[in-house]
This record gives C-alpha cells, structure tokens and sequence, in this order.
C-alpha cells in the first residue's frame, strides 16, 4: 500500500507528459538479445526481402533500428568464418543488401545518419590487392547503387 502523498510505483509518472518523463535508460543486455534473436529469426524466414518490398511498416521499423542496420551492413562488410554455414555466408548477405538496397526511406536515414556504419560500409574498398571478397563487393555494389538511385546528394557528401 502506498503511504500518502506518494503514487504506488505502478502509476508513478504515468501524470507526466512524454517529453517530462526521464529518457530511456540504454538497451540491457537481454533486449540486446533478443534484438538480436529477432534479427535472425527475420533473416531465416523466406520472405523476408517480398515483405520488405510491400512495405510491412513493423519489420521495416524493426530492420530500420541503428542496431539492425549495423548488423546488415555487417553481413555484407565482414568476412564471414570459414566454417560457418551457407546461411552465414551466402544467404544473410544476401537479404542484407536486398534489404539495404530496398527504397525504404527509413532505412536510408539511418544508414546515412550515422558516419560509423558509412565508414564501416565503405571499408570493402579499402582493402590490399588481391584480398577483395567479389561476392561481398557485390553485395555492396548493390547497396550502393541503391543509395546513389534514391539518395544521391547524401551519398555523395558521404563519400
């Protein structure tokens, strides 16, 4: 029971506007988790790239989160172990960069509003001679392209 004058926990406030209240404390490590758990679980499903390009507002708000963004570009930017599976290597690079290279606007803005995933991005062309992965420059090709076709003046103050 709540002394008076206090509000129980439950409706403590619940009176303030949303621009009163205290941000969002940082993402735990079990919602980070779960991010990630969810991140998979979209990129096993099959239509995965038809949904995004149907313009399915809650996965593209999901796919739009810096943290989800940053693991596509990752998909698409590091080289992937030598044992890991054909899912690792082939097939979430590629839903990553149908994904990136969709015309979701959402996506774009994250990925051009942050300077660190541009970097990461465009490190796949820094690389020595002869050390160049043709099936990720691919995939980063695409992405590319993509950004330069819906996004060109931002593309081009990124570079």
């Amino acid at each position: 029971m709540a002394r008076k004058g206090r509000m129980p926990m439950a409706t403590a406030g619940a009176h303030k506007s949303k621009s009163e209240r205290s941000p969002r404390s940082p993402r735990s490590p079990n919602s980070t988790a779960m991010l990630a758990l969810l991140r998979q679980y979209h990129m096993d499903e099959d239509d995965l790239v038809q949904e995004c390009k149907q313009l399915n507002n809650k996965l593209l708000d999901f796919l739009s989160l810096p943290e989800q963004v940053e693991a596509m570009v990752n998909y698409i930017v590091d080289e992937p172990p030598a044992d890991a599976s054909d899912k690792v290597r082939l097939v979430y690079p590629y839903k990553s960069s149908e994904v990136l290279s969709s015309d979701v606007g959402s996506i774009h803005d994250c990925l051009l509003g942050h300077d660190a995933l541009l970097d990461k991005l465009f490190n796949i062309i820094k690389v020595e001679e002869g050390e160049l992965n043709f099936m990720m420059a691919g995939f980063f090709s695409k992405v590319l392209t993509a950004m330069m076709n819906y996004r060109p003046e931002d593309t081009l103050a990124a570079l």
